[in-house]
């Protein structure tokens, strides 16, 4: 298994050749890299209970709304392309995910860091 920082950084690639890949206009990369995107947030969603002991955290985070989310990105990411409707979704992902785990975790892990240090 990987360490949380190592599954970081591997869903920080698997982001940056998807969002390369749809401005690229190479869509079945990009669709491809939408499910390897999803396999691992679902895998670092299956961390949350460790601390998280109702599933409420969970679901606002990586519930029905984001499971739609990457089914529409999905969809968006044939031809014609519409790129501002497949930016729109991964925006959103991006968002939603990203942002409300790092708006609580990230800021609390970096304070914890620093306290450490001194």
């Amino acid at each position: 298994p990987l360490t949380y920082p190592q599954a970081m950084q591997r869903i920080s690639q698997t982001l940056g050749v998807l969002k390369i890949s749809r401005e690229d206009g190479d869509l079945a990369e990009a669709r491809r890299q939408t499910g390897v995107l999803e396999t691992e947030l679902d895998a670092l969603a299956s961390s949350c209970g460790n601390c998280h002991r109702d599933s409420s955290s969970t679901e606002r985070i990586f519930g029905e709304e984001i499971k739609t989310a990457f089914n529409d990105l999905r969809e968006t990411l044939h031809e014609p392309h519409d790129a501002k409707a497949s930016g729109r979704h991964l925006g959103l992902i991006g968002f939603k995910v990203c942002g409300r785990c790092h708006s609580i975790h990230r800021s609390l892990g970096d304070l914890r860091n620093w306290l450490l240090e001194e």
